[in-house]
């Protein structure tokens, strides 16, 4: 009887001190849970790091865009022969109308601290254009005079604003408001010939 006693003891504890079936269950709900908290964890910091990714990425392009606005040439990147496409848009003299396309070269000088513009092309071999550059944009305007003998008589009125988009690149419009009264509108594509 001994015997049987001492193998009941050992199997009382043996079984009776390791860890019961609900200490075990306690111990692997907390180590899920605490893999569950790690899991969600990196789920936030992956969420986080793709919204910093776009954020970074969105005042990157936000940066880029504010240079391009902003960005100014300098006088040697204008000056040179330009090939000159311009589009009318909108035409009240006769002659002229919407869609009509006209080509012409213009040859860009400083000169005295201004522009001076030779145009050649579509008939126009001697007209030419003064005006300003500011590193971004360009006006020019040019006057037809009729000469009469009292006094002179303003024909033509041509305004052009430019802005400069790249050193190869103008985009802007024309206008032009002639005696009678009519007025011609243009949109125009400038490509650098160099």
């Amino acid at each position: 009887m001994r015997r049987y006693l001492y193998l009941i003891m050992l199997i009382i504890s043996i079984y009776g001190c390791g860890p019961s079936k609900k200490d075990l269950a306690i111990q692997a709900k907390r180590t899920q849970d605490s893999i569950d908290k790690v899991i969600e964890l990196e789920k936030q910091k992956a969420a986080n790091d793709e919204r910093q990714k776009i954020a970074d990425e969105q005042q990157k392009l936000e940066q880029q865009k504010w240079e391009e606005e902003n960005k100014t040439f300098s006088i040697d990147e204008l000056v040179g022969t330009w090939n000159i496409k311009m589009t009318c848009r909108n035409s009240s003299c006769p002659g002229v109308s919407q869609g009509e396309i006209t080509t012409e070269t213009w040859n860009i000088n400083y000169l005295r601290n201004g522009i001076i513009v030779k145009v050649t092309g579509n008939n126009n071999t001697n007209s030419e254009y003064k005006g300003e550059f500011n590193g971004k944009f360009l006006t020019l305007q040019s006057k037809s005079i009729k000469s009469g003998f009292f006094s002179d008589k303003t024909i033509a009125v041509v305004d052009v604003r430019l802005k400069m988009t790249s050193p190869t690149e103008l985009k802007g419009t024309r206008e032009v408001v002639k005696e009678g009264p009519c007025k011609i509108e243009y949109t125009i594509i400038a490509i650098a010939n160099k």
